[in-house]
């Protein structure tokens, strides 16, 4: 697993900035960016796909180019609302949610509960077949 990972570009490591964000900071609320787009959800109970990335990171990019790009995957993604999150610009809501990896992705339901969860690579006819299943 670690040499596929390596492969699409991620080079796990320990980044002495995030030993500063301790989990005694994680927000006590969701907050606002995801609390907006549930709200957005409104009546129609769609599911809200989250994309944790950021600019730094291969795997992401690898991720955008083949996963999220497949014409399959796409057309899922269509009955969703998708909000990508640069946990750069977004540190506190990447501790919010648990988010130790990139690229992670999640869904959650229209109360703000996790339904899926993926940390790394995934292929697209697993998301595919995981997004199906929701």
């Amino acid at each position: 697993m670690l040499e596929a990972i390596v492969e699409v570009g991620y080079r796990p490591s320990v980044v002495s900035s995030d030993a500063n964000l301790k989990a005694s900071s994680k927000p006590s609320r969701v907050p606002e960016l995801v609390s907006n787009v549930l709200r957005e959800t409104g009546e129609s109970r769609q599911l809200v796909f989250l994309d944790f990335h950021a600019p730094w990171c291969g795997a992401c990019r690898k991720l955008e180019e083949t996963t999220l790009s497949d014409p399959k995957v796409k057309a899922l993604l269509s009955r969703f609302v998708v909000r990508k999150i640069n946990t750069d610009e977004h540190p506190l809501i990447g501790i919010y949610y648990g988010v130790i990896g990139l690229p992670t992705l999640l869904v959650l339901d229209a109360s703000g509960e996790e339904r899926f969860r993926n940390v790394g690579p995934i292929d697209a006819r697993s998301l595919e077949r995981d997004l199906k299943d929701l």
